[in-house]
């Protein structure tokens, strides 16, 4: 009867051992995948800083070329002050030359918008657009609730090209 106990118990040993072995070696597998996405982290991290410290660069520069050309009262191009090619609808809208920077496009499309009184009378930031200016500025894709003059730009940038 001992006998017979003792083999159980050393049966019950070898399973054990056998678990805790296989417990082991999914634990390092684990470990290895934990190890491979820290560095892969650690990467990402890296190059996150890198790119940071890139955009902090740039942004120095161009705080130097701002005081440069304040100092020599130069004007420094923007995006929003760079000539670019208008697309033919914008052009024959405006009944202007190919040629325009986003401001002067603001400029005109703002001074459409008051000769024809488009603001909305109650809701001044809306503009209650026409069908001139929805067929210029929608397109089917759209999902724009109301244009405002805050989204105008948005909507006025794609008719403008390098």
């Amino acid at each position: 009867m001992e006998s017979e106990i003792i083999e159980i118990i050393k049966l019950q040993m070898k399973e054990l051992q056998s678990k805790f072995k296989s417990i082991n070696l999914n634990i390092k597998k684990l470990e290895k995948q934990h190890n491979k996405q820290i560095n892969n982290y650690e990467k990402k991290i890296k190059k996150l800083e890198e790119t940071i410290q890139k955009n902090k660069e740039i942004k120095k520069e161009r705080k130097k070329e701002r005081k440069k050309s304040k100092n020599n009262n130069q004007k420094v191009e923007t995006d929003f002050t760079i000539k670019k090619i208008l697309s033919k609808e914008m052009s024959n809208f405006l009944n202007k030359e190919t040629e325009m920077s986003l401001s002067e496009v603001n400029k005109e499309i703002i001074n459409y918008i008051k000769k024809n009184n488009l603001q909305n009378s109650i809701k001044r930031k809306t503009i209650d657009l026409d069908d001139n200016l929805k067929n210029l500025l929608l397109n089917e894709k759209d999902i724009i609730k109301e244009v405002t003059f805050s989204n105008l730009n948005n909507l006025l940038e794609k008719h403008l090209h390098s």
